[in-house]
C-alpha cells in the first residue's frame, strides 16, 4: 500500500514542477534574462525543489523498497516524462532540459530491476534516446540499464 503511494508521488511532482515552471514563466517579462538582465527561468529555484523532491522521493522507493516493477513503472514514467514536454517555447525548453538531466537521480532504481525488465527498459530507452543526442546523465542511465540486463 505505501509503495503504490510512492508511485502516485511520481507524476504528481513531475506534473507540479511543470506547472511551477510556466507559473514561473507566466512572471517573468519578455526580456528577463536578456543580455544577463533580470532573472533567467532557467535560474528559478524551482528546479532545485524539484531536484530535490524527486530525490528524496527516490531515496524512498529504494528504503522501502519497491518491487522491481514498480522500479521499472518509476523509471518509465521519469523517462517519459521529457518526450511528453515539447521544446518549442522557453518554458518547455528549459524544462525538459531539467527532467532529462533529472534521469540520473533515477540510477539507484536500477538495480532494484529484473534483468529482463531492465533489458526491455533499455531497448526502449537506446530508441527515445537515440546515444549520439544523449546527455551525460542519459548515458550513464542508459549504462546502468545494460548493465542491469546483462545480469
Amino acid at each position: 500500500m505505501a509503495n503504490e503511494m510512492l508511485l502516485e508521488k511520481l507524476p504528481a511532482l513531475i506534473q507540479g514542477y511543470l506547472a511551477e515552471v510556466e507559473q514561473q514563466a507566466a512572471k517573468r517579462g519578455p526580456t528577463d534574462g536578456l543580455l544577463g538582465f533580470g532573472d533567467a527561468l532557467r535560474n528559478d529555484a524551482c528546479h532545485d525543489r524539484f531536484a530535490d523532491g524527486l530525490q528524496a522521493l527516490i531515496e524512498q522507493m529504494v528504503t522501502a523498497p519497491v518491487s522491481p516493477a514498480q522500479a521499472a513503472f518509476a523509471l518509465r514514467c521519469l523517462c517519459e516524462a521529457p518526450l511528453q514536454c515539447p521544446d518549442n517555447t522557453p518554458q518547455t525548453a528549459c524544462a525538459r532540459w531539467m527532467l532529462e538531466a533529472a534521469q540520473s537521480l533515477a540510477l539507484p532504481l536500477v538495480p532494484l530491476l529484473q534483468p529482463g525488465d531492465a533489458a526491455q527498459l533499455f531497448q526502449w530507452y537506446r530508441s527515445a534516446y537515440p546515444r549520439s543526442r544523449q546527455l551525460p546523465a542519459e548515458k550513464k542511465l542508459a549504462k546502468a540499464l545494460h548493465q542491469q540486463a546483462g545480469k
